[in-house]
């Protein structure tokens, strides 16, 4: 057994692929497990536009799919993410905020990220993804029915298609 040492909330369950469990490891990470022994093979760090990751990892084509959420932690910024199964290395990432400055004002705002596990079309080498929401929502102090973000906050509350090999919007 795998103790993670934190809540995690979910879905969280895992993806079995080719001998290995993939599991989210403390919301922080995405590891391999070795089936057989729970032996941890790597462990990959997605947290570098901050979030948690919230979602089990998906394997599907020869790549895990995992994405974190904001969390309504100011700052954060939700990522899609594919990792190479064997090692466990970034191959392709997607920032879900299409705003460089978090809509004007990252000591508030945050968002997007996904909610649950992608949808794959292996046939046309697609990944579609439930956007989360922007924050704050409703608004927040000084910024009542979210005017901390004004415009269309693209890409939350969306569903992308995104490349299966290039991590590209389509």
């Amino acid at each position: 057994m795998v103790e993670v040492g934190v809540s995690v909330f979910g879905p969280s369950g895992v993806a079995v692929d080719s001998g290995m469990v993939f599991a989210n490891k403390a919301g922080s990470h995405i590891a391999a497990y070795d089936a057989d022994t729970g032996d941890e093979l790597w462990s990959t760090n997605l947290l570098e536009n901050g979030g948690a990751i919230n979602i089990q990892p998906t394997v599907v084509d020869g790549k895990v799919f995992g994405a974190t959420s904001s969390l309504s932690q100011p700052g954060a910024r939700g990522t899609l993410y594919a990792l190479d199964p064997d090692e466990g290395n970034i191959l392709w990432s997607f920032d879900t905020i299409e705003s460089e400055d978090l809509w004007g004002n990252p000591k508030i705002n945050s968002g997007g990220g996904a909610w649950y596990p992608p949808t794959v079309d292996t046939s046309n080498g697609v990944t579609y993804w439930g956007i989360s929401n922007p924050y704050p929502f409703p608004g927040s102090k000084g910024f009542p029915n979210g005017s901390s973000r004004p415009g269309d906050n693209r890409w939350t509350d969306s569903i992308l298609a995104i490349d299966i090999d290039s991590g590209e919007l389509l």
